[in-house]
């Protein structure tokens, strides 16, 4: 990670420098924006990362950044957000613990599910008798 962005006074410095890591405006808006021309897409990035235009990322948008971002080691959005907000700076998963988390949250649901089932059995036994 680029270390000389250690503080951001707006979101959208934070995004412009990721988006900057990421391979610029031209890349970017293209992957956000593919329905629209290249220089139109570059040029939608540009008046969204200006306070004064309209044009803003959607939250979807924003989730695609920071994951990209993760992927390519560079945290600014991450670390902007969660100090904007009042957090710890977030560490991210290494992928074999998302792996492991993955299969935590599997199974749990696998038993909320199965503890639905006999409730939902109960109530129609009672029902039914």
């Amino acid at each position: 990670m680029d270390q000389q962005h250690l503080f951001f006074e707006r979101i959208e410095d934070a995004i412009g420098a990721l988006i900057a890591h990421l391979g610029g405006r031209k890349k970017i808006g293209q992957l956000l924006m593919p329905e629209k021309t290249i220089a139109d897409a570059q040029t939608w990035v540009s008046a969204a990362l200006n306070p004064e235009r309209r044009e803003k990322f959607s939250p979807e948008q924003l989730l695609l950044l920071a994951r990209m971002g993760r992927e390519a080691g560079c945290d600014l959005l991450m670390d902007y957000l969660a100090s904007e907000a009042g957090y710890a700076r977030p560490e991210p998963l290494e992928p074999a613990d998302e792996v492991a988390l993955a299969q935590r949250e599997f199974v749990d649901a696998v038993e909320r599910l199965d503890a639905l089932s006999q409730r939902i059995t109960r109530l129609h036994t009672k029902r039914v008798a």
